[in-house]
């Protein structure tokens, strides 16, 4: 029975993943649609669907160097396969949590395996995300001010949820910087926590339990500060984070080209896609399913035509999303 409920707790977030997607392909079959989708999803390009499985897979490995890269240069030796391998099992289970929020410690954990410090793995995710909201933020507010005029005519009604996305997105890494350099904020955090550990009786031994925590910030803090001392690996992990984050928006001009569009300009595409995972990464949802798929109509309403709608968006996600979860689902499983 207890094997039931922790693995019924684990997946709660893969189970929604799955009754979404399976009760968006029962309205689309309810609706009459299905015979057209399934004709046109016949009739794509696979030229482009590949590029697509491409960009996506390039992501993952530029991820995974991102990771590397850092480690390395903490003195880490641990292997490119297994940052691999590590960002795999992160993707995974980043995918079925909400907010993404349960990729970071699985992480963590999974590095601790291959022999690197907790304080120094956690210092790794905390600088590769970040890397990824600095990078996301820039790019999408460069984009955007680049592309305003086009933009305006796609994002109607919904332009206060992109204004929103930007604001989160940029105070969460705020936040997380302060807490990696603010002694003071972060003892202040570790104490209250350890306090209610033992009020709730999960810690025994306040005075050795605080010890060990502040020995761990102690380090995570020393982590995270080398960064600062070390500008060519901190630009290192940024440039590495605007790849990543060009190669995942990019997917949808292989969504778009495999329909056999033409007209809208690449960097309008691009813009769009990445104002759309700004909005929408901060839904407390796993994979902000519901949230994309909706989003997607919204902000690509007036590129994609009606017809194809329902087509393009199972694609884009089955790329974007679902492509992810499985290859972050084989890590898992070789892990």
């Amino acid at each position: 029975m207890k094997r039931i409920k922790s693995f019924s707790k684990r997946y709660m977030g893969l189970a929604y993943v799955l009754v979404v997607a399976a009760v968006f392909a029962v309205w689309v079959l309810k609706s009459g649609e299905g015979p057209e989708v399934v004709r046109q999803l016949s009739g794509l390009s696979s030229r482009w669907l590949w590029a697509g499985a491409g960009l996506l897979i390039g992501y993952v490995l530029v991820r995974a160097l991102t990771l590397y890269a850092y480690l390395r240069g903490e003195g880490s030796k641990i292997s490119f396969v297994k940052s691999l391998a590590v960002t795999g099992v992160g993707q995974f289970y980043s995918a079925i949590t909400p907010s993404s929020s349960g990729g970071q410690p699985v992480e963590v954990l999974a590095m601790s395996r291959w022999g690197v410090s907790a304080p120094v793995a956690t210092a790794a995710v905390t600088v590769q995300f970040i890397g990824f909201q600095l990078a996301l933020v820039g790019l999408g507010a460069a984009l955007w001010i680049a592309t305003r005029t086009h933009v305006a005519l796609n994002l109607g009604p919904v332009r206060w949820l992109v204004v929103l996305g930007f604001f989160i997105n940029s105070a969460m890494p705020l936040f997380v910087g302060i807490l990696g350099l603010n002694r003071r904020v972060l003892n202040a955090l570790s104490r209250t926590a350890v306090w209610l550990l033992t009020r709730f009786r999960i810690v025994r031994d306040r005075d050795a339990a605080q010890k060990k925590v502040d020995h761990m910030m102690g380090e995570y803090q020393a982590s995270v500060a080398a960064l600062f001392k070390k500008p060519l690996l901190a630009a290192k992990v940024l440039l590495l984070s605007l790849i990543q984050i060009g190669l995942m928006m990019s997917i949808i001009l292989c969504v778009y080209r495999a329909f056999w569009l033409h007209g809208v300009s690449s960097i309008t595409l691009v813009t769009l896609q990445t104002l759309l995972y700004i909005g929408a990464s901060f839904m407390p949802l796993p994979g902000a399913s519901g949230a994309q798929e909706y989003g997607f109509s919204v902000f690509f309403g007036g590129i994609f035509p009606e017809r194809t709608m329902l087509s393009a968006i199972f694609l884009w996600r089955a790329i974007t999303y679902y492509l992810l979860m499985l290859i972050g689902f084989i890590s898992v499983l070789a892990e």
